[in-house]
């Protein structure tokens, strides 16, 4: 059996103990609010992935989110631009960027969802 088989095999075999793991959990706590398993979350995805509100949900979050991350980039971009330009600007935002390169990104993820 060649390597790359062998690779997708175990990947497959890694996530599915992790599919019975989440399962036996959820069946554990045996409370669908705290932690549900994999069988309802499918059973669920699969009866609202045919309604068209689904697909609407999901097409709106995608252009909140294409909308968002292009507005982050034309402002940095321009940002960038004038600060390369105009020393003050540059040294205005050098806290900032000092801030932002010493903590974790992950942090102000967990601190702009609370």
């Amino acid at each position: 059996m060649p390597d790359s088989v062998k690779k997708v095999i175990r990947k497959l075999i890694i996530i599915l103990g992790w599919l019975v793991l989440w399962q036996f959990l959820s069946l554990w706590v045996d409370n669908q609010i705290l932690l549900v398993g994999p069988v309802t979350t499918l059973a669920a995805l699969a009866e609202r992935i045919v309604t068209f509100a689904f697909w609407k949900t999901v097409w709106f979050s995608f252009l909140r989110i294409g909308a968002g991350f292009l507005m982050g980039f034309l402002a940095g971009f321009v940002l960038a631009v004038l600060s390369a330009r105009f020393q003050i600007l540059e040294e205005i935002f050098s806290p900032f960027m000092t801030l932002i390169k010493a903590v974790p990104v992950a942090s102000f993820v967990v601190l702009f969802l609370i």
